[in-house]
């Protein structure tokens, strides 16, 4: 499996999350300097705009996907949870 640098996984987890940016935004934040080619390659699958070259690359993608799927629907539940009441 591919490791990933924190930088790297910071900004991949920024382009998986934020849907709101333009998308041109979010493939502008793939070609920093601290992206590399396989974090590069990563991103373009995030966005749907790259097909995996290996199982590793494809298998990382997904696990990053399905973190900010379930990271959206722990938002969403934290947002619309009734409030706290004291007694």
């Amino acid at each position: 499996m591919h490791r990933l640098s924190i930088a790297e996984a910071a900004v991949l987890a920024r382009v998986a999350q934020y849907d709101q940016l333009p998308m041109e935004d979010r493939e502008r934040m793939l070609y920093r300097n601290d992206v590399t080619a396989h974090g590069r390659e990563i991103g373009l699958i995030l966005l749907g705009k790259g097909e995996p070259s290996t199982d590793d690359i494809a298998k990382v993608a997904n696990r990053i996907r399905t973190w900010a799927d379930r990271n959206r629907a722990r938002q969403r539940l934290r947002r619309y949870a009734p409030p706290l009441v004291a007694v």
